[in-house]
């Protein structure tokens, strides 16, 4: 019987780890991030109505989305974020959906995740079977958003300050990862909560 994990958590947490070694376990991964990404590539109607929404100054030289700039906008007022949520989602929502179709009827894996930050604000929590909630310490989130975004302190903080309602999402866990320790604290755990899934199928 297949089964769908909705993996949730802070920015910075580390769900990217998570899904790496949920991969390597042979789960199949629907990144809301990278769907994020591609219904905005240039020359789609959702790029032109966040340029139309947020001005010219969201696109590179070429045309495309500076994620950056974006960032810049929609992290510094939470009015600017919620408009950006209401485009956004339901195109992620959509495209998460035919993810989902296509694991059921056509893919041989047997677990599937929806790699999601707002798993549950979307109600993509609805749609699996266990909710997975990686958690980490605030200095160390910073410290990964910094080195990966390449981004400033301040940045990175109210990327974090943009997230409330984390205390919450953890309740409704089935399943909480620390992402404080190393790479095999890690990956004990998540084998650990992956195999008994595995059983329980």
């Amino acid at each position: 019987m297949k089964k769908v994990i909705g993996l949730t958590g802070p920015i910075g947490s580390g769900k990217s780890s998570v899904s790496e070694i949920l991969r390597a376990n042979g789960a199949q991964i629907i990144d809301a991030d990278i769907i994020a990404r591609q219904v905005v590539q240039k020359g789609t109607p959702l790029l032109e109505r966040l340029q139309h929404t947020f001005g010219s100054g969201i696109l590179d030289h070429e045309g495309h989305l500076n994620r950056r700039a974006l960032g810049k906008i929609v992290f510094e007022k939470d009015e600017k974020r919620e408009v950006l949520n209401q485009l956004l989602h339901p195109a992620i929502i959509e495209e998460v959906e035919k993810c989902l179709t296509l694991f059921f009827n056509k893919s041989k894996e047997s677990v599937a995740v929806i790699d999601a930050a707002l798993l549950i604000e979307t109600g993509l929590d609805q749609k699996v079977d266990q909710v997975w909630y990686v958690e980490a310490k605030v200095d160390l989130r910073v410290q990964r958003i910094i080195q990966r975004d390449n981004i400033t302190f301040k940045e990175a903080m109210n990327r974090v300050k943009a997230q409330p309602g984390q205390a919450e999402n953890k309740k409704k866990a089935h399943m909480v990862i620390n992402n404080n320790g190393d790479k095999n604290y890690l990956n004990k755990q998540v084998e650990y909560y992956f195999n008994r899934l595995m059983e329980e199928s």
